[in-house]
């Protein structure tokens, strides 16, 4: 017999499930109106990876990526606000911001 939790946890997975689905929506979405937006996810992730493998070789060439990733996350958030959407309209989706369609705090 399942659970009061087990059943639980499920009723928040299928919320999860379903927020994300409507999310990649989103994303599918403004990435054929909005093309210069996959061309900034891309470039950003670009970017982590190359800091990531500078962070501790080269900390002047971390700090420029990070520069560059802050600039590319503004240019996204113009775009948006630019063609009518909030700025975090791409951020994952929660029901529940408090505990993110977990059903307890961490």
């Amino acid at each position: 017999m399942e659970s009061i939790h087990q059943k639980v946890e499920a009723e928040y997975r299928d919320i999860r499930k379903k927020n994300e689905e409507e999310r990649q929506n989103r994303i599918q979405m403004l990435y054929a109106k909005i093309p210069r937006l996959k061309e900034l996810e891309e470039e950003t992730y670009r970017t982590y990876s190359q800091l990531t493998a500078q962070l501790f070789e080269n900390r002047e060439l971390a700090e420029q990526h990070n520069h560059k990733i802050r600039s590319l996350q503004q240019e996204k958030k113009k775009l948006l606000r630019e063609n009518g959407y909030s700025e975090d309209y791409l951020d994952t989706i929660y029901t529940c911001t408090t505990c993110q369609d977990r059903g307890y705090l961490h």
